[in-house]
């Protein structure tokens, strides 16, 4: 009986795995029904004890699973999307890992239950890049570099919403977006390491500016489901770096298996950031990543200044070693502590909603005014 019971139970495992929606709930339903005609069949107390541990740990197991279904999916409190940011939206791409489609725009919208938290327009260029030209700039030979994530993109408002945008209508200096949705230091890094930045900018930078958080750390680390094939960098003993390929180069069994427990809803919810922790190791890779992207710039545009833009939070028990490690390796960090001084006791100015920490058009003007005076034009 129980070879039967196993060789089933691997069979349905499979199936579920391809085509079930949420198979981990109807894999350890399986099982635990299994488990438990075991323990009912068997005459053996040893057996009814292995049967009857087993078939509870299923139980447990699946219970969390349908736990963190409902948890993910609460309308009140996780967000939905409608519109073509849905749809066709991103590309694979051998540099960065996924880039948005070129010559594109794509309306985004979303909601929170029946609120709707906003509906906007991304207009990506034929260099794959958010748009960010308001007027034709007075500054030709000279421009402005941006790399980040979404805060960067501007995740949530409109083109000529973005502080790339801003800025860029502020100074008259061309200005290139390069931030994308869920984009870690490292794919700005592969982006100049491979010649991919050059061959877009036609001016000599004058400012390049990254936008860091610490919730980036994991990114550069490989810890997101949605970057698997994402440029991989890896810490060497003397303290550099060097590329190695992507993050889901080698192991091809490791590489499916980690696909297949990206289906667990309990995976998502609880161990998708590595249970939300990150190490000095971690840490010590995201500094290099952007002291080497300094670097190379440096070497190509040796009048180019490298920043920093630093989403704080002093909660952090990282943070102040965040912020040292920068101002050791030279590179200038701009505090969003300092450039907005009540954001920290007032976050809700200046986020899209309560349940979505992105910025708005509030937090990217002032930035833009500040990256603007006290960066770009400073005397």
């Amino acid at each position: 009986m129980i070879i039967i019971l196993f060789i089933t139970g691997i069979l349905f495992s499979i199936i579920s795995l391809k085509y079930l929606p949420c198979p981990f709930i109807w894999i350890y339903l399986y099982w635990m029904i299994s488990f438990a005609l075991f323990t009912l069949a068997t005459k053996k107390t040893a057996q009814k004890s292995i049967g009857f541990n087993l078939a509870f740990i299923a139980f447990f197991l699946g219970t969390l699973e349908v736990y963190s279904f409902y948890s993910l999916n609460n309308p009140e409190k996780n967000s939905r999307f409608e519109g073509g940011y849905t749809q066709d939206y991103s590309i694979h791409n051998e540099i960065l890992g996924y880039a948005p489609h070129k010559n594109k725009s794509v309306t985004s919208r979303e909601y929170l239950g029946k609120r709707l938290i906003y509906n906007v327009t991304y207009t990506i260029n034929d260099s794959g890049l958010r748009n960010s030209t308001s007027s034709k700039p007075l500054h030709k030979d000279q421009c402005v570099l941006f790399f980040g994530d979404s805060f960067t993109f501007g995740e949530g408002v409109n083109d000529f919403e973005t502080l790339p945008y801003i800025v860029q209508k502020l100074t008259k200096y061309p200005v290139y977006n390069f931030g994308f949705h869920g984009y870690g230091a490292h794919q700005m890094l592969s982006a100049i390491e491979h010649g991919m930045v050059k061959d877009i900018i036609n001016c000599e930078p004058r400012i390049v500016i990254y936008q860091a958080a610490l919730f980036q750390v994991t990114r550069s680390a490989g810890y997101s489901w949605w970057n698997k094939h994402g440029p991989r960098y890896i810490l060497l003993p003397d303290g550099s770096i060097k590329y190695d390929g992507h993050f889901d180069d080698g192991n091809w069994f490791q590489n499916k298996a980690k696909a297949q427990l990206a289906k667990s809803l309990t995976y998502k919810k609880y161990l998708i950031y590595k249970l939300g922790q990150i190490n000095k190791n971690d840490l010590k890779l995201f500094i290099e990543i952007i002291s080497q992207s300094q670097k190379l710039l440096k070497e190509q545009y040796p009048n180019m200044e490298f920043h920093v833009i630093y989403w704080d939070d002093k909660t952090d028990r990282f943070n102040d070693y965040f912020i040292n490690a920068f101002k050791n390796k030279g590179i200038p960090v701009h505090l969003i502590s300092q450039i907005l001084p009540d954001y920290p006791g007032n976050k809700s100015r200046y986020m899209l909603s309560q349940y979505d920490n992105h910025p708005n058009v509030i937090a990217y003007q002032d930035i833009a005014q500040y990256v603007a005076d006290k960066i770009i034009q400073r005397k």
